[in-house]
C-alpha cells in the first residue's frame, strides 16, 4: 500500500460522546508514501519495552490494514436475541472475573487501594483475588508506578538470611482486612539473594538485566526464604493454606526473568517443595508466561508444562516432574490509532499483543521536504482501534496447548493477565490509542472478552478457572489522565460496572442466540478482522427457578461514533408464568459511568466535594428505567432497546404468576 503525501500539521480532536484524543493531519498529493514493513513490530515496543515488543509484535509482517465500511444500523431491522429459559438445569455458571491485578505492591495500603478493595468484594460473588509484582523486592516501599518493595530478606555480614516482615505484612494485611484473597506471587528477586544484583534498580523496569531479575545466588537460601514465608503466613493466617493461592515470578519468557528458561524451571522446582513442605495444601501455580502461543522451540510455557510432568526435578534428585496445581498464561490484545499516518523518524507502535501484528504502520518520506500547506486539503482524523480478537486467538492456541497435555485436561488455568494492551501506566495523554480506558469502551471489552474466553475454552475443553484484569489504580496522578484503572482518585470508572453486572448472572447457563453476534468460527479464523467489520452485539444468559438474566453488549474494535443498534431480545418462559418484572441495568455513556460528566464540569482536576459526591453518584451501577412490568405473549416475555455502540445491559428478568 502506498500513501499519498505530506504532513502538514497536527491537532487534537475530540470526538463529541467518546472523549477520544484524535490526530488530524493534512495530507496532499504528489509524493509518495512507503509503508514500514517493521512498524507492526512497534507495537510491543511502546507497550512493555523493546525486550518484550521484539518477539510479541512481528508476527506476519505489515501487510496494510483497510477499514471496510460499515453500512449504519437498519432501525427495521433490530438484532434478535432469543433466550430459552423455560427449563433451566445443570451446574450454576462459574465466575471466572474475580481475578485483579497490579504491579504496584505499595500503593495497597492507600486509603483509594483500600476503598477500592473493599467494592471488589461488594461486587463480586466469589472471592476477590488480587496480584501484584515485586512483592520481594529490596527497596523501602517505592511509591511509583511499575515499581514497589517490601525488603523482606536481606543478609548480615556473614551472609545469614535476616527476615523482616513489616512492610510485606502491611501489603498483605490491606489485601486481607478489605475481604480479598493474596494470588501471592513469589517475586522478584532480593539484591542480597540475586546472582548479579548490580544494577539492582533502573528508572526503566523494562530494561531487563536488573538485579531483580536475576536467578539466586544460592537456590538453598530462596527455598529458605520461600519456607519462611510460608511458615509466617501459615501462623498469621491459618486459612491462608487453603484459601489463598500462590505463583512464581512473573512472565519469565522476557525481561522479568534473565536467569534463562531451564533456571526458571529451577527456581519452580525450589519453589514447590519448598511451599508444600510447610503448606501441602497450598495452590501454586505458573509460569504466567506473555507468549504462550510462541511458535520458538524454548516457548516457555511448553517447555515447563513438559518439565512438570516428565522433567528431572533440580530440588528432589532422582525425582521426574513437579506439582503443578493451575496453569497460568498471559494474553493481550493490542491498540492503535488508525489509520496509520507518519510520526516522526518511524512512529511508535502501540501496546502490547501477542503473536499476531496489529501494530501501527508508519509512513515514512522518500523524497522531498514538506511542501506548503494546502487549505483543501482532506484531513485525516485518527481515532483508537483495539484488538479484542487478538485475546481471543492467543487464549484458544493456549487452551490447545494445554489440551495438548492430556494428564491437564482438568487442570485449572488461571489467565494471569487478560487485557486490551500492554502496559498499565502508560496514560492516554502519552499513548492516545488508550483514550478507551476512562469510559464505556473499557466496560464493554472486559464484557466482550471475558465471556468469550469462557466460550473458547469450552470449545476446547480445558477448565478455565480465571480470567484476571490488570488494572488497579494509581496515586497522585490526574483524574480520568487515561491510566488503565479501576477507579481515577476513588471515582470509580464504568469498567467497575461490568464486573458488577457479570455477577448477576446466577443460575446455569441457558441457550441464547443473536443475530448480531458474529461467532467463535468468524472471530477465531479472521487473522486481526474479526471486530471491525462489524460490531458484535451478543451476550450470556442465566436462569433459575426465579427468574432468568440475560447480559447483552455492542462492542466495535474502531472507537467511532456509530448508530445505536436497535435490540429485541425475547426470553422464553417456564410453563405456568404470565409476566415478569423485568430490571434494566445499563452502561453507557449517561450510565453507570461519570466520565462524561466530568468533562461537562470542565475536568476539574481539583474538584469540589459537591463535584466528587456527584461523580461518584453517577458512577455507581443503575438502570436504564425503572422496573417494568411485562406479560408474557405465546409464553414469552419480550423487551425492545437500543443499545448504544460499548453499551452493556444487564436483563433481570423475575418472573410472576408462578
Amino acid at each position: 500500500m502506498r500513501m499519498s503525501r505530506a504532513h502538514v500539521g497536527r491537532g487534537l480532536l475530540t470526538l463529541a460522546g467518546l472523549g477520544l484524543v484524535c490526530l488530524v493531519l493534512r495530507l496532499m498529493p504528489g509524493e509518495a508514501f512507503a509503508q514500514d514493513a517493521g512498524a507492526q513490530a512497534g507495537q510491543a515496543a511502546a507497550g512493555r519495552g523493546a525486550a518484550r515488543g521484539a518477539g510479541r509484535g512481528a508476527g506476519q509482517g505489515a501487510a496494510a490494514v483497510t477499514p471496510i465500511p460499515e453500512p449504519p444500523a437498519d432501525p427495521a431491522k433490530p438484532v434478535t436475541i432469543t433466550v430459552d429459559a423455560s427449563n433451566p438445569s445443570g451446574e450454576p455458571l462459574k465466575p471466572v472475573w474475580q481475578y485483579y491485578g497490579y504491579d504496584e505492591c505499595n500503593f495497597t495500603t492507600s486509603t483509594n487501594a483500600r476503598a477500592l478493595m473493599k467494592t471488589l468484594t461488594q461486587i463480586n460473588t466469589e472471592p476477590v483475588y488480587l496480584r501484584t509484582h515485586f512483592l520481594l523486592n529490596s527497596g523501602y516501599g517505592y511509591v511509583m508506578p511499575k515499581n514497589g518493595a517490601s525488603n523482606v530478606y536481606t543478609e548480615d555480614k556473614n551472609g545469614n538470611p535476616v527476615y523482616d516482615f513489616r512492610m510485606l505484612d502491611q501489603i498483605i494485611g490491606a489485601q486481607v482486612d478489605s475481604g480479598c484473597r493474596p494470588l501471592f506471587e513469589f517475586s522478584f528477586m532480593p539484591k542480597d539473594l540475586s546472582s548479579k544484583p548490580e544494577p539492582y534498580f533502573t528508572q526503566n523496569p523494562t530494561a531487563g538485566q536488573q538485579g531483580w531479575s536475576q536467578e539466586p545466588k544460592d537456590y538453598n537460601k530462596w527455598a529458605g526464604l520461600i519456607t519462611e514465608i510460608a511458615k509466617h503466613y501459615k501462623a498469621k493466617y491459618p486459612n491462608a493454606e487453603k484459601t489463598w493461592q500462590w505463583e512464581l515470578w512473573n512472565e519469565p519468557d522476557i525481561f522479568y526473568w534473565s536467569g534463562g528458561h531451564d533456571n526458571y524451571d529451577k527456581l519452580f522446582d525450589y519453589t514447590e517443595k519448598a511451599l508444600h513442605e510447610v503448606m501441602p495444601d497450598a495452590i501454586l501455580g505458573g509460569p504466567h508466561a506473555a507468549f504462550a502461543t510462541s511458535g520458538a522451540a524454548d516457548n516457555v510455557f511448553r517447555n515447563f508444562l513438559q518439565h512438570t510432568l516428565t522433567g528431572d526435578n533440580y530440588a528432589t534428585p532422582g525425582k521426574k516432574g513437579t506439582r503443578l496445581d493451575y496453569i497460568a498464561f498471559h494474553s493481550k490484545g493490542g491498540n492503535e490509532m488508525f489509520p496509520p499516518v507518519a510520526r516522526g523518524r518511524g512512529g511508535r507502535g502501540r501496546g502490547r499483543g501477542n503473536g499476531q501484528t496489529t501494530g501501527t504502520q508508519v509512513a515514512t518520506p522518500t523524497a522531498s521536504p514538506t511542501p506548503t500547506p494546502d487549505p483543501a486539503a482532506t484531513p485525516i482524523v485518527q481515532h483508537p482501534r483495539l484488538n479484542l480478537g487478538n485475546n481471543l486467538r492467543t487464549n484458544n492456541g493456549a487452551f490447545r496447548i494445554v489440551a495438548g497435555f492430556p494428564e491437564y485436561k482438568n487442570t485449572p488455568i488461571i489467565i494471569g493477565e487478560l487485557d486490551p494492551e500492554g502496559l498499565a501506566a502508560r496514560s492516554a495523554r502519552v499513548e492516545p490509542a488508550n483514550a478507551y480506558r476512562n469510559g464505556p469502551p473499557y466496560a464493554a471489552y472486559e464484557a466482550c472478552v471475558i465471556i468469550h474466553t469462557m466460550q473458547v475454552a469450552k470449545q476446547a475443553g480445558v477448565n478455565l478457572k480465571g480470567c484476571l484484569t490488570w488494572a488497579f489504580m494509581f496515586e497522585g496522578k490526574d483524574y480520568y489522565e487515561g491510566f488503565r484503572t479501576l477507579a481515577t482518585n476513588g471515582i470509580p470508572k464504568a469498567v467497575l460496572n461490568t464486573y458488577a453486572l457479570m455477577s448477576k448472572l446466577t443460575g446455569p447457563e441457558v441457550p441464547m442466540k443473536s443475530s448480531g453476534a458474529l461467532g467463535l468460527p468468524y472471530l477465531l479464523g479472521r487473522g486481526g478482522q474479526g471486530f471491525r467489520n462489524a460490531p458484535d452485539v451478543d451476550g450470556i444468559a442465566t436462569a433459575d427457578k426465579s427468574g432468568a438474566r440475560v447480559l447483552v453488549w455492542n462492542y466495535h474494535d474502531d472507537m467511532v461514533k456509530a448508530p445505536d443498534a436497535p435490540v429485541h431480545v425475547a426470553v422464553k418462559a417456564p410453563a405456568g408464568v404470565s409476566g415478569a418484572t423485568v430490571t434494566h441495568y445499563r452502561i453507557d455513556d449517561t450510565h453507570s459511568s461519570a466520565f462524561d460528566r466530568w468533562k461537562e464540569m470542565g475536568e476539574p482536576q481539583k474538584p469540589s466535594e459537591a463535584q466528587i459526591a456527584e461523580l461518584k453518584k453517577l458512577a455507581a451501577l443503575t438502570t436504564l428505567n425503572k422496573p417494568t412490568e411485562v406479560k408474557t405473549t405465546n409464553g414469552e416475555v419480550a423487551v425492545d432497546f437500543s443499545l448504544p455502540r460499548y453499551g452493556v445491559s444487564l436483563l433481570d428478568v423475575k418472573w410472576e404468576g408462578r
